[in-house]
């Protein structure tokens, strides 16, 4: 008789297998932990990336409305020495868009990696470069700080627009960094993407 249990802990999944053979009990265990960091009080882990494009399995992170309303999703990609969370749209023609250093870049001369989705994740407003427990990290930048995945409204007043804008976090800057038409925004008001188990 074999059962497998598997239980939640914080973040985390245990496996115990119990094998039966004949009058022997054999007890194995393992446990998948989320890596997971501690960055001031605050406890966050990493997600699951992918460069299969699926969207059915993506994060969404952002609403863009130009030229018509679509998602934009998660996405990681180089950025010097680093990586840095981005976002990815149908209308960018497979690209990626990410702020490196001030400048708005696309993935044509880089790879980039997709965020699987979970059903924990939810967006948790925080601003002045707070995170919170359970944060998703989305990379580390060129000064080696960790860097969080947000996004922030945005009213692109030339086209009359709402915008939901998709970008990356470094704590230390206390904005929420996002490009929108090739130039950079940032806000110290933002949400930022966490793991609901966590908070």
């Amino acid at each position: 008789m074999n059962t497998v249990s598997r239980n939640c802990l914080c973040g985390s999944w245990r496996l115990l297998f119990v094998i039966v053979i004949g009058q022997a009990i054999i007890i194995a265990q393992a446990d998948e932990t989320y890596l997971q960091s501690k960055l001031n009080d605050y406890l966050t882990r990493d997600g699951y990336w992918s460069e299969i494009y699926a969207p059915e399995s993506m994060t969404i992170g952002g609403k863009e409305s130009f030229p018509s309303v679509m998602d934009a999703y998660v996405v990681r990609a180089k950025c010097g020495y680093g990586t840095v969370p981005g976002k990815w749209t149908e209308y960018l023609g497979g690209r990626a868009y990410i702020i490196c250093d001030g400048d708005q870049l696309d993935t044509t001369w880089s790879y980039h990696e997709f965020l699987y989705k979970e059903k924990y994740f939810t967006w948790v407003q925080r601003e002045d470069g707070d995170i919170s427990n359970g944060a998703i990290v989305g990379g580390i930048n060129n000064n080696f700080e960790r860097v969080f995945i947000c996004q922030f409204d945005y009213y692109d007043t030339e086209r009359e627009l709402p915008e939901m804008l998709l970008g990356n976090l470094a704590p230390s800057t206390g904005v929420c960094t996002a490009g929108w038409n090739s130039e950079q925004y940032n806000s110290s008001v933002y949400n930022v993407l966490v793991d609901s188990r966590y908070c």
